[in-house]
């Protein structure tokens, strides 16, 4: 059983330490914070929705699912603290921004898997932005793979996107395909900017961002992870 990892951290300029995690003690510290926060979170939810009740009329329901709403929204926020926290120190800022933003505007309409509970997103979106801005730096992308890649994720896109959950089953065929040709809209202009910024770097966070959100909407990707397809059919 491995009980310790050791990981050799670069920044921007290639500048290395070695950082030493035991894995059973981060497993308990993280399990403990991230109790704190959750507790934290629900409590301000409480507060706002109560705040928002006293000023308007609202049913136990709707109060019920704007109190989700804003532990969702503080949730997602504290992610993306995180992330440009470590991002500064690290000093990858603009590199996990531009990752960041890619993947951010085509999953505002192809959506896609989310993981099935905050701090298992938390970990997996902190590792995909924080390590996929260092993979930019070292390994840039040539205009030609880029573009076969992208061509690639359009077919891909065309055919799967959007991509609902079970929490939000995306219904109505107008919606979908409104979303579809904003998805596909949104991939073409983003390779349109890598190709006119024409800097490897860039282009490889670009495409990682898009490689991200393509992998969450993908069949294999539920099936793997045993979770339900296309479930606005169950709305028929």
């Amino acid at each position: 059983m491995i009980n310790r990892i050791d990981i050799k951290i670069y920044n921007y300029y290639g500048k290395g330490s070695i950082c030493y995690i035991n894995i059973k003690i981060f497993e308990e510290c993280v399990n403990i914070v991230w109790g704190e926060l959750s507790y934290m979170y629900e409590k301000i939810a409480i507060k706002l929705t109560r705040g928002i009740s006293k000023h308007t009329n609202r049913t136990d329901i709707e109060l019920t699912k704007i109190k989700f709403g804003i532990e969702v929204l503080i949730i997602n926020i504290s992610k993306f603290l995180l992330i440009i926290t470590i991002s500064y120190f690290l000093k990858i800022i603009p590199l996990t921004l531009i990752l960041f933003i890619s993947f951010g505007l085509i999953r505002r309409s192809a959506f896609g898997l989310h993981a099935k509970n905050s701090i298992v997103c938390t970990i997996i979106s902190t590792s995909y932005f924080i390590g996929g801005a260092y993979i930019s730096i070292y390994y840039p992308l040539e205009m030609k793979i880029m573009v076969l890649i992208f061509l690639i994720q359009i077919g891909l896109f065309m055919k799967y996107a959007p991509s609902d959950t079970e929490s939000r089953p995306l219904v109505g065929k107008k919606l979908r395909s409104k979303l579809k040709r904003d998805t596909i809209v949104t991939v073409l202009i983003l390779l349109a900017i890598a190709l006119i910024v024409n800097n490897g770097t860039i282009s490889m966070l670009i495409t990682l961002g898009a490689t991200m959100e393509c992998i969450s909407i993908l069949p294999i990707t539920y099936k793997i992870l045993k979770r339900r397809y296309n479930n606005y059919e169950q709305y028929k």
